[in-house]
């Protein structure tokens, strides 16, 4: 069959129908998924960590080095989100995308999981990365975060594994990747107010060093607005950073 008639009979085969779509509480994998119509529908947070001006590392070094840079970001940033039980499931040149499994009847859990990451991906940035790097170039980044439900499905063509992926469909994965946009030094986190309403008091306060009993706690979040889908929105960011071992 000719190339034409091939694509013009799969577009006709895609728009005819519904989509069979189920409910899931696990992250979905290219492999649980076909290319028929069949979705996944997920109530969750999703993060991207999103390299700042990485065409300008690729423009200014040698191919090479501005791999190394590429390749020490990301890894860096997979290897935090792993360690907080974040599932990645993509890479998108210098940004990474994360999922956080949801758990029943708890629905700040993703969200906590999700910032407790970006709490920890802003001090692994400032305390391993930028020291290792020192000599490359200065690297920044942007965490943007955001809750709510996510349709899923795989797209591509058959064959092998690399001709096709899963896109996430809705609007926390399109305001995720703006806020990972709308962050950058000093304020590398940006969540929105879904995520921010869900967390719980130990991931917005902090007893500042020094301060004498009472019980005060500073609110480690500033309010922002923001332009999304054409309607202003308010949005939190955040500098604070979270040390580990």
């Amino acid at each position: 069959m000719p190339l034409r008639a091939q694509i013009e009979q799969k577009i006709t085969a895609d728009l005819r129908g519904n989509y069979q779509i189920n409910e899931t509480w696990q992250v979905p994998t290219v492999q649980r998924l076909g290319l028929g119509k069949h979705g996944r529908t997920i109530e969750t947070a999703i993060l991207y960590a999103d390299m700042r001006k990485s065409s300008n590392i690729a423009e200014d070094h040698r191919r090479q080095t501005a791999a190394k840079v590429y390749k020490t970001f990301l890894s860096s940033m997979a290897r935090v989100a792993r360690s907080v039980g974040g599932e990645i499931r993509s890479y998108d040149g210098d940004r990474i995308m994360v999922i956080f499994p949801p758990r029943r009847n708890s629905p700040k859990f993703a969200c906590d999981k999700a910032v407790c990451t970006a709490l920890r991906m802003a001090w692994c940035l400032q305390e391993i990365v930028e020291p290792k790097l020192r000599g490359y170039d200065v690297v920044d980044c942007g965490i943007g975060i955001a809750f709510g439900r996510l349709l899923v499905v795989k797209a591509g063509i058959g064959g092998q594994p690399h001709n096709n992926d899963l896109i996430w469909v809705g609007r926390p994965a399109n305001l995720a990747a703006q806020l990972s946009e709308e962050g950058g030094r000093p304020e590398h986190i940006w969540i929105d107010e879904e995520t921010y309403n869900r967390l719980d008091d130990s991931y917005k306060y902090v007893v500042p060093s020094g301060a004498s009993g009472g019980g005060y706690r500073q609110d480690i979040w500033q309010t922002r607005m923001i332009t999304f889908a054409n309607q202003r929105m308010r949005v939190f960011s955040s500098q604070y950073r979270e040390p580990f071992n």
